[in-house]
C-alpha cells in the first residue's frame, strides 16, 4: 500500500512542479527537489533508518519541501505545507502521518529546527552541497536566482552573506558530520579569504 501511494505522489508531486514552478528558479527548481530527496534518503541509510513508515514519511516530506514555490517565494515551507494538508489525504494518509511530514517540512526554514532524527535528516540534505564537491557550482545557482529576484545587490554582498551563513551553520546528523564538515570548513575558509580580500582593496 505504502509503495503504490508513493508513486501516486510523486508522479503527483512532478508534475505540479514541471507545470507550476516559476521561471527563474536556478536554484529552488526540480532538480533541487530531487538533490535533497537522493540525499535524505542517503543519509537515512547511512543513520540505520530501516522502518518503512519512516522512510515513506521522510520521501514525502522532501517531495513537499520546496513545492510552496509554485506559490510564493517567502514562507514556502509553511505554503508546502498547507498544500499536502490539502492533496495528502487523498492519497489515504491519516492526519497523524500528515502532521509529522509537516514538521520535517517547517523544520527546513532557516534557521533550520529539527526535533527528531527524521527532520534532522531533512535538514541535513536540504543543505548537503553546503560540504559537498559541487558547492561551487550550487551556490553560484543561488546567487544568480536571488540576484535576479533583486534580494542580492552584487558579488561582495553575497560574499559577506554566505559567509555567515556557512560560519553560523552546524549538521545535526553524526553521519554527514562525518562526511561533510571538513568541505564545509574549506568552503569556508575560500570565501573568508574573498571577503578579505575585498576589504584591502
Amino acid at each position: 500500500m505504502i509503495t503504490r501511494n508513493l508513486a501516486s505522489i510523486e508522479a503527483h508531486v512532478w508534475k505540479k512542479l514541471e507545470e507550476k514552478l516559476p521561471e527563474g528558479l536556478y536554484y529552488h527548481g526540480m532538480h533541487h527537489t530531487r538533490d535533497v530527496l537522493e540525499s535524505a534518503l542517503l543519509i537515512a541509510q547511512m543513520e540505520g533508518i530501516t522502518d518503512k513508515e519512516d522512510l515513506f514519511l521522510l520521501h514525502v516530506a522532501c517531495l513537499y519541501h520546496d513545492l510552496g514555490f509554485i506559490d510564493v517565494y517567502k514562507g514556502h515551507e509553511m505554503r508546502g505545507c498547507e498544500i499536502a494538508r490539502a492533496e495528502l489525504p487523498d492519497f489515504g494518509l491519516t492526519e497523524e502521518q500528515i502532521k509529522i511530514i509537516c514538521s520535517m517540512i517547517i523544520s527546513t526554514r532557516l534557521p533550520q529546527s529539527p526535533a527528531t532524527e527524521l527532520e534532522q535528516i531533512i535538514c541535513d540534505a536540504d543543505l548537503y552541497y553546503l560540504g559537498g564537491t559541487d558547492y561551487e557550482t550550487v551556490s553560484e545557482t543561488l546567487f544568480k536566482e536571488q540576484h535576479e529576484l533583486g534580494m542580492i545587490k552584487d558579488r561582495d554582498e553575497w560574499n559577506k552573506i554566505q559567509l555567515e551563513f556557512l560560519q553560523k551553520h552546524h549538521y545535526f546528523t553524526a553521519s554527514v558530520k562525518s562526511s561533510h564538515n571538513l568541505g564545509k570548513s574549506m568552503h569556508t575558509k575560500r570565501i573568508l579569504g574573498l571577503v578579505n580580500n575585498n576589504k584591502k582593496i
